[in-house]
């Protein structure tokens, strides 16, 4: 009787061994189900995710093919034409300021922007330092063998102006001006000016470059710094040979706040014009003139015909333009 109950015990637990075995809901089922499931919703994510990816590009993309999702360049319509084959972008700055002097003689157009990089100096520790990226454009005014030129003078002039130069012959040149002549290259074997890129392209010239906003230190007297307010920029485009700059064909100087953010945007570029009043103010050119030598008649002079072994002398008096509202000397 005992092996008798044993056996119907038994037989009274089978059925619920066998559900717990054999029915859907057992725990590895709802395992590999929450698996599965997972799964396919991931799948289906990444389905979702790549078809809206694929509208996006084909929304951008003209009935031309282009790509116009693409960073657009803001030039505005009245920027000169040559601008536009730049090497750069202007909405990869910060301000652009366009110094287009006439027809006959055109500017540059200038673009920089303010940015803090961390780097070691030649005397420091590896530290924040705020940097200035300057962008610089010119009409290729002497084909391949264009160079063109940007500077921080202490007086609007040539002279005393911590300067660099590009052309794809020499490269970005580091100078320095100590007097009305070619700056010379700047001595201080200091590296402190980092070419970015540069090319002539087009009917342009163009190049970028980093500096330090502050780099006047020891042994740096050549090195101006970026100050607040305005600023005493110059430039100049001229030819190049393959071992040097030649006289420049065509220059300017204007005063610009580089460090202000009240300065017009990128996508407002506009043409500065000289101040009537005596304050001066963003944008105003420093008016300049050449002052040409020749003899009586006006006809250039042969100096070599002047020059026998004898100091010559030269005089002349000359008219400045009546235009000049105010001077400003070395």
């Amino acid at each position: 009787k005992e092996r008798k109950m044993e056996y119907i015990e038994e037989d009274r637990k089978q059925p619920e061994e066998d559900v717990r075995e054999v029915g859907f809901w057992t725990t590895r089922n709802k395992i590999i189900l929450g698996v599965g499931l997972g799964v396919f919703v991931l799948f289906g994510a990444v389905y979702f995710i790549g078809a809206a990816m694929t509208s996006n590009v084909d929304n951008s993309t003209s009935d031309d093919g282009n790509n116009n999702n693409q960073p657009q360049d803001v030039w505005p319509a009245d920027a000169p034409a040559w601008a536009k084959d730049a090497v750069f972008s202007p909405d990869e700055f910060e301000h652009c300021f366009v110094d287009d002097i006439s027809d006959e003689v055109p500017g540059v157009v200038l673009c920089w922007k303010v940015s803090s990089a961390a780097r070691s100096r030649e005397t420091r520790k590896r530290e924040s330092i705020e940097d200035i990226t300057i962008g610089v454009v010119a009409p290729a005014l002497g084909g391949d063998n264009t160079w063109v030129g940007f500077g921080l003078s202490a007086n609007g002039g040539m002279y005393g102006a911590d300067i660099v130069t590009f052309s794809p012959n020499l490269g970005m040149q580091d100078r320095f001006s100590e007097d009305w002549v070619k700056p010379q290259l700047d001595g201080d074997n200091i590296e402190n000016v980092y070419f970015q890129e540069g090319a002539i392209q087009g009917q342009a010239i163009s190049f970028v470059y980093t500096r330090a906003v502050k780099v006047c230190e020891e042994g740096q007297e050549k090195d101006f710094d970026v100050v607040e307010g305005l600023n005493n920029v110059i430039w100049a485009v001229g030819a190049a040979t393959n071992s040097d700059i030649t006289y420049h064909s065509s220059r300017g100087s204007i005063l610009l706040d580089l460090l202000s953010g009240n300065n017009p945007p990128a996508h407002e570029i506009h043409t500065g014009y000289a101040n009537d009043d005596e304050q001066s103010t963003f944008g105003e050119k420093t008016e300049s003139f050449d002052i040409l030598m020749g003899d009586a008649n006006g006809d250039p002079i042969n100096l070599a015909d002047h020059t026998s072994g004898t100091d010559t002398y030269l005089c002349k008096m000359f008219k400045g333009p009546e235009v000049l509202k105010k001077t400003t000397h070395p």
